[in-house]
Order: C-alpha cells, then structure tokens, then sequence
C-alpha cells in the first residue's frame, strides 16, 4: 500500500473533524514542511499565505525560505510589508530570508532591526541576520557588525536573542562584546546568556578546518546541483530536436 506525501497528510490532518486547534496543527505542519526542498511543498506553503491565522503564515513563511524554492524571494519581500499583529507576519518573513541563502534578503534584514519597528520583529531579524551570516560568505562580515550592534542594543529581549544569534554565526570578533555583557550586564539572566553564547563561540573556533570542509563540501553541492539542473531545463522531453 502507498504511503501517503507530507502534502496529503497535511490536507487530510487539516481538514479532519474533531482537531481542537486546526490552527495550531497547520502552524506545526507548516513549519515541518521546510524540511523537504520541493516545489510542491514551496506551493503547499505559499498558498498558506492567506490563512486567516498570523500564526500560520509567520511559520509557512519561514519554511519556504528553507525551501530555497525560486518563487520564495519574492514572496518574502512582499510579506515583510505585510501589515499584523506584532508585526507576526514580517516576523516569519524575515526568518524566511534569513534562511534563503540569498544575499539580496540581507538590507531587508537589517532593515528590520531599526529600533523603530516592533521588539518582535527586531529579535526575528537579529536571527535572520545571524542565519544568514552563516550560510553566505558575502554577506558574513556586515552580519557580524549588525549582530555586534544588537549586543549593545537599548532593548533587553534585542539583547538576549542577540546572544543567540551570536551562538548561531559562532564568529570570534564577537566575543569582546560577549564578554563585555558576561562580566558588566546588571541583569544576571542576560549575564548567564552572553556567558553561555562565548563559551559556544569558543568551542566553534577550535573546529576551523572542519567548518571549512563543510561549507567547501556544500559549496560543492550547490554548484553539482546547479549543473545538473541546467542539464535538465535544456532537455527536450518531447526529443523533437
């Protein structure tokens, strides 16, 4: 017997009577799908753009952008200026960005960390910044500065996701600022966090060689990947030519 796809257990699962909180399942399904780089998972997870939870589009949002799908650029710009409670919606859009490993998303999301917008926008973006620090090489040197910035940032819940983003990028010229925090911060739970982000930073160092390898092995990848989908588009199915 045939198992079914993610997308049909999706629908099934969604549509089935009984569930308490249809919402809640479609956000957790929605966030699972970015697991599976598809197109018809990316267009499962654009179509959730119009469901009528913030909840689920933040999350639908954030998937497609681990799709890496072509269409998800776009869409994801279009969402950062979408108007939602606690700026949700924007919120997803830009941890979409962040892990799309593009670096045309990368002034949306420093844009998103001015102090002007929202605290939860803000703490979504200083991730998204940091994700995308690491993915792209390009861009790796200014997510290090925007992140260096949240440290010292006037808002407290900046300062904490800050710290974890600092974990995420695990770059060693952000260690004065994490010290700085660890040893002065008045707050000890923010002290606790920017002590704990250091010691990963640290523990990150001693594993140079190996993180080389595996960004020249995805380096790697990407470029087979590309090649073999420039073979496949100038195939000719119908082998009329």
């Amino acid at each position: 017997m045939r198992e079914p796809s993610h997308l049909e257990a999706f629908e099934f699962l969604s549509q089935a009577p009984g569930l308490n909180d249809a919402a809640e399942l479609e956000q957790h399904f929605a966030k699972a799908l970015g697991a599976w780089r598809d197109a018809e998972v990316a267009a499962a997870l654009l179509g959730l753009r119009g469901d009528p939870s913030y909840f689920v589009i933040a999350e639908a949002l954030h998937a497609l952008g681990k799709t890496r799908d072509d269409r998800a650029f776009d869409a994801l710009v279009a969402s950062v200026h979408e108007p939602s409670w606690s700026e949700t919606i924007a919120a997803g859009a830009v941890r979409g960005l962040g892990a799309l490993a593009d670096a045309r998303a990368f002034p949306l999301l420093v844009d998103a960390l001015d102090p002007s917008r929202h605290q939860a926008l803000r703490r979504a973006a200083v991730h998204a910044v940091a994700e995308a620090g690491a993915l792209v090489d390009s861009v790796r040197t200014d997510a290090v500065d925007a992140v260096n910035r949240a440290l010292d940032d006037a808002d407290h819940l900046v300062r904490v996701s800050a710290c974890s983003a600092a974990e995420r990028i695990a770059d060693a010229r952000l260690l004065p600022a994490l010290d700085r925090l660890a040893q002065g911060e008045r707050d000890g739970r923010l002290r606790r966090h920017a002590a704990e982000a250091a010691i990963r930073v640290r523990e990150a160092q001693s594993k140079p060689a190996e993180l080389s390898r595996l960004r020249d092995e995805v380096d790697r990848l990407r470029a087979e990947s590309r090649a073999l989908r420039e073979r496949l588009d100038g195939l000719d199915p119908l082998g009329t030519k």
